[in-house]
């Protein structure tokens, strides 16, 4: 049976077992993607993803459907980072820091005297128009 006919008339559900194989892969999958671990962890993510996908064909009616899935999922998610690079590109958001010049600061001029404090003055000792 070609594995692509099969993909017309998929199961009318999967079980939590295919579902949850299926989270594991994919979650391990973009473990071994990203920048999240280290290599040392990269490598057990590997592991994980293919025992989950070994797992998920077994469980499935012909296990060449459940590689033309994986396929399906590992190109659906190539496209989001490629549309995620497209977009970021677009938008000139490539990570580089963008260094501001720091503000000049406001020197007082010769002419003007320089601001002093207001003093409490008794009323009495006032001149009027000055404080």
């Amino acid at each position: 049976m070609n594995p692509f006919v099969a993909l017309d008339s998929p199961p009318v559900s999967l079980q939590m077992l295919q579902l949850a194989l299926v989270f594991t892969f994919l979650t391990s999958y973009s473990l071994v993607l990203g920048s999240f671990v280290g290599p040392r962890g990269k490598m057990r993510a590997t592991g994980i993803a293919l025992v989950a996908l070994a797992a998920f064909s077994a469980t499935l009616t012909t296990w060449a459907m459940g590689i033309v899935w994986a396929a399906l999922a590992v190109g659906a998610m190539g496209g989001f980072v490629a549309l995620t690079l497209i977009t970021s590109r677009l938008l000139r958001l490539d990570g580089r820091r963008v260094v501001l010049p720091a503000p000049a600061l406001v020197e007082e001029t010769a002419s003007a005297p320089p601001r002093r404090a207001p003093v409490a003055v008794h009323p009495a000792y006032t001149v009027p128009g000055r404080l």
